[in-house]
């Protein structure tokens, strides 16, 4: 499994993130299950297409660090400087904040559930031998 992880600070506050080679395992898994409904399979196949960068750390990282910086770069513009002038800092930490919060929030609860669901199919193949 390859770890990865990313140091990010946004204002006064510093946020890590560690991401796990996990998830080629956990659509291996959802794979084999043969759902009974054509739309069942569509939103299986739409769910890999749309997060594809899950199953490769790099990609992921360098969405969230496009989409952090598009952010910044949207909020520094002359017009900001001007107007907040030393609180910008502020100002941007709490853009950033705002439109990325629900998005980290859920890619965090994958992470989990991800985690979660790699050890509950570790623990139901994987038995050890009783003497």
């Amino acid at each position: 499994m390859t770890l990865l992880s990313v140091w990010l600070m946004i204002g006064n506050q510093i946020f890590l993130f560690i991401i796990a080679d996990m998830f080629s395992s956990l659509f291996a898994i959802a794979n084999t299950v043969n759902p009974s409904k054509d739309s069942q399979k569509k939103k299986l196949t739409n769910f890999r297409d749309s997060s594809s960068s899950f199953t490769d750390t790099e990609k992921f990282v360098e969405e969230i660090l496009d989409k952090t910086s598009a952010i910044i770069f949207a909020e520094i513009k002359e017009e900001n400087i001007k107007q907040h002038g030393e609180q910008l800092g502020g100002v941007v930490s709490e853009t950033i904040r705002k439109q990325l919060a629900m998005e980290l929030k859920n890619l965090a609860t994958i992470f989990k559930n991800t985690a979660y669901t790699e050890g509950f199919h570790a623990g139901t193949y994987i038995r050890p031998k009783h003497m």
